[in-house]
């Protein structure tokens, strides 16, 4: 037998670490980002151009990557909430979330 209390305390750990996830994804895609604004800029005045375009194009990985785990979190707890729901509801709900 399945223990209810058990379901919903990892179900709400579950959603705490994933909007953890979330926040902390959004704030380093930003930084990542501006970091490699500022390095291109950079580049493209002449100061150092080939080391600093090769730190931007890292910098612009990073952010991607960091969109991705932030991604995934959203999408973890978007299942874990629609979970007894219809696919076409599931399917209106992640078209809202990436809107």
């Amino acid at each position: 037998m399945v223990d209810s209390t058990t379901t919903a305390s990892e179900h709400s750990a579950h959603r705490e670490g994933a909007a953890q996830t979330v926040g902390a994804g959004s704030s380093a895609e930003t930084t990542a980002g501006l970091g490699a604004m500022v390095l291109a800029l950079m580049a493209l005045v002449g100061v150092l151009p080939l080391i600093l375009a090769a730190i931007a194009t890292i910098a612009s990985g990073a952010g991607l990557l960091l969109e991705g785990a932030a991604v995934t979190a959203r999408y973890s707890e978007l299942r874990l909430e629609t979970a007894s729901r219809r696919p076409a509801q599931v399917a209106e709900r992640m078209v809202a979330m990436l809107a």
